[in-house]
């Protein structure tokens, strides 16, 4: 029997959809100040309300009511390379393109934070994000159709947080997260092989599920001397559990294939990981600082994605992903030539939690490597415009999945082999208001 698949592969707010931009499929793109620095120091607060994305103690350290909007738009490209495939029952070739020159799609990602101090040294907040996606989308006939096809998932995350000002060097912070879930993921099926010839009888398999589920996120920070601020966070793993629908198209007319690939109710797991961040920023002079950061993303948590079929004649769909624990190194400088100006720069390494062996055509992920620019301009003293362009070069992805018979996860897929090429530009804004 076919196996049907399912991969989280693209966060997004409302109407946006994207390709991921850092590890796995993280979005970092949440504080295009910070986006400047490529997010360095941002735990340790940067003195703009969306730092509490990354702190929730952050925020104790804006003043008064504020107001942000902003958001990225976010133009990946993934190009697929000498790609080849073959069937496992008589080791065919698939035929099909080898080639695709860009399996993402651009994206724009909004934000948006508020926050006002209900009484001196006391602040409550709120956030409206999207932490993780991507998007990946490959022609109906590509010769790994049976691995992937269509691939989205869209999230909202909804955080209401408190921040408290302990003494004049600690804030404290937490808040409550809230996140709903949606995907939507389609590959073929080979029906051929199932009937004894493989290539001759195409379908094709769709799977939608949604959910909301909730976590926490806390955090403190540390004005270790009057020029030195230090910061450390915790976002909670947020364990999904998406529930929809499982449709099928061009099954043949036997009645065992009919009986087993009818509409169903499936269900699926999908954990979004742990995250614990380390920040810190130094004022060597009222005119230039630097920052670091180091964020350590527990993505040990996906071990595999279980697909749970309602109908009795299709077992569960289990996709083994063996997920690493990685970490997100930045460094950033800032320099303030006027009142009005800020300027930024910063590098960062990310690492992959992909393992070669398991990565898939739906995330293409690896190492990547980031260089960013950004400035900020005051109009007055309660309006503000912040803006950052970051340019990720990604190492080359080899793809290597083998369908190894009977009883393993790719079977009836066949193999698929070939090599990404990926890069990412990002382009992100953002208006301040405070009142």
């Amino acid at each position: 029997m076919a196996r049907f698949f399912v991969l989280p592969v693209v966060v997004i707010l409302s109407c946006a959809a994207g390709s991921a931009f850092a590890s796995g499929f993280q979005l970092r793109e949440q504080d295009p100040a910070a986006q400047g620095t490529a997010f360095a120091g941002v735990t340790a607060g940067t003195g703009d309300l969306s730092a509490m994305f990354f702190n929730p103690a952050a925020a104790a350290l804006v003043d008064g009511t504020q107001f942000e909007a902003g958001g990225s738009f976010i133009a990946p490209t993934t190009k697929l390379k000498n790609a080849s495939g073959t069937y496992f029952l008589g080791g065919g070739a698939i035929s099909g393109p080898t080639t695709h020159e860009d399996s993402a799609m651009n994206a724009l990602v909004p934000s948006l934070y508020a926050s006002h101090e209900i009484e001196p040294g006391v602040h409550v907040g709120i956030s409206v994000t999207a932490p993780y996606g991507m998007v990946t989308k490959y022609d109906t006939n590509w010769v790994g159709r049976y691995h992937a096809l269509r691939s989205k998932l869209k999230t909202i995350n909804v955080t209401p947080s408190v921040s408290y000002e302990v003494s004049p060097t600690l804030n404290i912070g937490g808040g409550f997260m809230m996140e709903y879930a949606k995907a939507d993921l389609t590959n073929a099926i080979d029906f051929g092989t199932i009937l004894g010839v493989p290539g001759a009888a195409d379908g094709f398999g769709r799977l939608e599920g949604s959910d909301l589920s909730y976590g926490f996120n806390a955090g403190l920070t540390w004005q270790a001397t009057p020029a030195t601020r230090m910061g450390a966070s915790f976002r909670s793993r947020v364990a999904h559990t998406l529930k929809g629908n499982a449709t099928f198209s061009g099954v043949p007319a036997v009645p065992a294939l009919q009986a087993a690939f009818a509409y169903t109710s499936a269900k699926a797991k999908l954990a979004i990981p742990a995250v614990y961040s380390f920040g810190i920023t130094h004022d060597f002079s009222p005119e230039w600082s630097i920052m670091a950061e180091a964020d350590r993303t527990m993505w040990s948590s996906f071990k595999e994605l279980r697909v749970d079929f309602a109908n009795p004649l299709k077992s569960d769909s289990v996709t083994d992903e063996n997920w690493q624990d990685v970490w997100f190194f930045s460094l950033g400088t800032e320099y303030r030539p006027t009142e009005k100006w800020t300027l930024r720069m910063g590098v960062a390494y990310d690492k992959s939690p992909v393992p070669e062996v398991d990565r898939t055509p739906r995330i293409p992920d690896q190492d990547r490597r980031w260089v960013s620019l950004g400035a900020s301009y005051k109009f007055t003293d309660t309006i503000s415009l912040d803006g950052a362009f970051t340019h990720i070069f990604v190492d080359d992805a080899i793809l290597n999945l083998q369908d190894l018979g009977p009883g393993t996860v790719n079977y009836l897929r066949g193999d698929v082999t070939g090599t990404f090429e990926n890069e990412v530009d990002i382009f992100s804004a953002r208006m301040n208001f405070k009142f």
